[in-house]
């Protein structure tokens, strides 16, 4: 509850910014290594070499310990906030243009009492709504930074909706730096970016796969068949995989939802499509034990593939 305190009162500061135009605001939090802070964000607006005007903006930190303020600057084409999360990292928040423009989420941290980035993530708005996402890693993420925040985040599920508000802020987050990851860090990415609310999201989707995320299962592309008598199956180019639905297998509500036109419809309940399934099998027996995420492709795709027979109409 005093998170989602914490979440409003921010919220508010940051909307009376964009209306007042304030030049200066002070958080307080605590970092990942336990040290506590209060930090203040001053902005001033220059002329650049080009004429333009531009802000520049400055956050400056002052540990609890006594230790010398330590400053983080950066530029931005409006007025800028910044928030504490309870993960141990501050957020600087742009937003530009308002609906049809892009907010721009800029995340840093401490290390060896060095203000560090962590990464860039910006989000295209259209009418209000996510656009696209664009995800930018930090130039040099200190190792071990990116796994502390995700087991924070693990071991605080409650406080899910608190980054940002958005499923996309949340994996964004964990994935700016995980190029310096171990073994232990993958596995716990896994574990979100599998959540079915992120992977169910299209436009998160295209996102992680630019980024190329690791991610379990095995990636089966093909004929996807629903049936009254041999119930659902997947036809790639490995043979056939059955899927049990129901109580003792996947949830019909997990399988893709296809369009009109992505869907040849044999009977009232029955038919096929073209999907892209990333499931976890049992090879022996050809069956899916667990559905991680799904795509659906356009039927040309799979007609296109001269290894695969697409289902013959009754």
């Amino acid at each position: 509850m005093d998170n989602v305190k914490k979440l409003l009162s921010s919220s508010l500061i940051f909307f009376v910014l964009l209306i007042g135009g304030a030049t200066a605001q002070e958080i307080h939090g605590e970092f990942l290594d336990g040290k506590k802070y209060s930090a203040e964000i001053r902005t001033e607006d220059v002329i650049n070499e080009d004429g333009m005007r531009i802000r520049k903006s400055e956050v400056a930190v002052k540990l609890t310990d006594g230790t010398n303020k330590l400053f983080y600057k950066f530029e931005s084409d409006s007025i800028s906030a910044v928030r504490s999360s309870p993960f141990g990292f501050i957020s600087i928040i742009t937003n530009s243009r308002g609906m049809e423009g892009r907010v721009r989420y800029e995340y840093i941290s401490l290390y060896k009492n060095v203000l560090v980035s962590l990464g860039v993530v910006e989000r295209q708005l259209h009418l209000g709504r996510t656009a696209s996402i664009e995800i930018q890693k930090g130039q040099s993420v200190p190792p071990g930074i990116t796994a502390k925040i995700i087991e924070n985040i693990i071991a605080n599920k409650e406080s899910f909706a608190l980054i940002d508000q958005s499923p996309y802020l949340f994996a964004a987050l964990i994935l700016l730096g995980r190029k310096s990851e171990n073994n232990r860090s993958k596995e716990l990415i896994l574990k979100i970016v599998e959540n079915k609310e992120i992977t169910s999201d299209k436009i998160f989707r295209e996102a992680l796969e630019k980024m190329r995320v690791p991610r379990g299962g095995t990636l089966r592309c093909g004929w996807l068949e629903k049936s009254m008598t041999s119930g659902v199956k997947i036809t790639d180019n490995d043979g056939v995989w059955t899927i049990r639905t129901g109580k003792d297998g996947i949830a019909n509500d997990d399988l893709p939802i296809l369009d009109p036109d992505q869907w040849v419809a044999t009977s009232s309940n029955e038919g096929y499509g073209c999907v892209c399934l990333r499931v976890v099998a049992n090879v022996s027996t050809h069956e899916v034990v667990k559905l991680i995420s799904s795509s659906p492709k356009s039927l040309l795709a799979c007609r296109n593939d001269k290894k695969l027979v697409e289902p013959a109409k009754p």
